[in-house]
C-alpha cells in the first residue's frame, strides 16, 4: 500500500507522489497502474497540524520475498517496518487506527474504495460507495502501515 500524504512536487499528481514517496522511503520502484483504495481526510488539529489534509491510499500490489528483503528505509523517515497479519496488527494498534487499516484492507479485497475522516470534531466514519462501513478515526501525525497481505 502506498500512501500519498506528503507535499506534492510541482505538477505532481497524488499517484506520482505515492510512487515517489514509496521509492524514497523504501527503495521500492513501483511500476504498476494506479488503483485507489481510499481517501483519508484529516481536519485541522490546532498547533500540531494547523490545516486540513487529504491523503490517498493506493494499492501497491503484493511484494515478493526478494522485494521485502531489498527494502532500504530512509533513516530520516523511519527506523523499522513490520509485516504482520491483520489479526496481529489489531493487537498492536490503537483501535481507531486499526479501523482505518481494516477499512483499507476491505477496500483492497472488494475493489470498492473507502472514504475516511479523522480529527477533532469529525465523527468516526468510513464510507464505501453509498453505504457506511466500519469507521476509523486516526490521529497519528504520520504513519505508514504495510497491509498484512503484502507479503
Amino acid at each position: 500500500m502506498a500512501v500519498a500524504r506528503r507535499q506534492h512536487g510541482p505538477g505532481e499528481t497524488p499517484w506520482e507522489t505515492a510512487v515517489r514517496e514509496c521509492h524514497e522511503e523504501t527503495g521500492i520502484v513501483f511500476t504498476g497502474r494506479p488503483r485507489l483504495l481510499g481517501t483519508h481526510f484529516t481536519t485541522d488539529r490546532g498547533d500540531d497540524w494547523p490545516a486540513n489534509h487529504i491523503g490517498f491510499v493506493f494499492d501497491g500490489g503484493e511484494l515478493t520475498d526478494e522485494q521485502i528483503a531489498a527494502v532500504v528505509l530512509d533513516p530520516g523517515e523511519h527506523s523499522e517496518y513490520a509485516l504482520r497479519t491483520l489479526e496481529e496488527w489489531e493487537r498492536e494498534m490503537d483501535p481507531a487506527e486499526f479501523g482505518r487499516l481494516a477499512a483499507v484492507d476491505r477496500a483492497r479485497r472488494t475493489g470498492t474504495p473507502v472514504y475516511l475522516e479523522a480529527g477533532p470534531g469529525s465523527t468516526d466514519r468510513a464510507r464505501r460507495g453509498r453505504g457506511a462501513g466500519p469507521g476509523g478515526r486516526q490521529d497519528s501525525r504520520h504513519d505508514h502501515t504495510v497491509p498484512p497481505d503484502l507479503r
